[in-house]
């Protein structure tokens, strides 16, 4: 036995402390990465060069054509048509609902051409814009007939003027 008192040992001084596992690699990283100086300079111009290229694109792009379509006249002929027609009132009722889908998804369809602004042709006041109405009612007939929906005997879309002025 000794004089002098034993001191136990705690776990903390008899083992290494123990690095965390990304600590290395956090430490490897920081030496390579430019400054935060150099960091902040390429952040702002970055930020500059996509604010230009935003700026030019928005200033260089065309401003959209404008066209109309004769939705009222292409929807009460159709329902002339079907008034004439020898079908019974519901399914004249599905018809009708048909048709309307119909013309709302080819407006639609017709709408997501980047360049275009779709009217209705009231609402065109002053000023010319295309009438596309007949090549609208051609799109409604053609999508009717492989929808499966009964033509009735009158066109859907009345024949367009061309190009309308105000």
């Amino acid at each position: 036995m000794t004089d002098q008192p034993e001191t136990p040992e705690t776990p903390e001084t008899s083992q290494p402390k123990k690095r965390a596992p990304l600590t290395g690699i956090v430490s490897t990283a920081r030496e390579w990465l430019p400054p935060k100086s150099q960091m902040a300079a390429l952040a702002i111009a970055a930020l500059t060069i996509s604010n230009i290229a935003t700026w030019v694109l928005l200033t260089r792009n065309d401003p959209p054509e404008v066209m109309t379509v004769g939705v009222r006249e292409m929807t009460q002929s159709y329902m002339a048509s079907i008034a004439l027609s020898d079908i019974t009132p519901e399914e004249a009722g599905v018809q009708m609902d048909l048709f309307m889908s119909v013309t709302q998804d080819t407006l639609q369809r017709a709408g997501r051409n980047k360049n275009v602004l779709l009217l209705a042709r009231e609402c065109v006041l002053a000023g010319q814009a295309d009438d596309v109405t007949r090549e609208v009612g051609e799109a409604v007939r053609t999508a009717m007939s492989r929808a499966g929906g009964a033509r009735p005997t009158a066109n859907a879309a009345p024949a367009s003027t061309g190009v309308q002025g105000g």
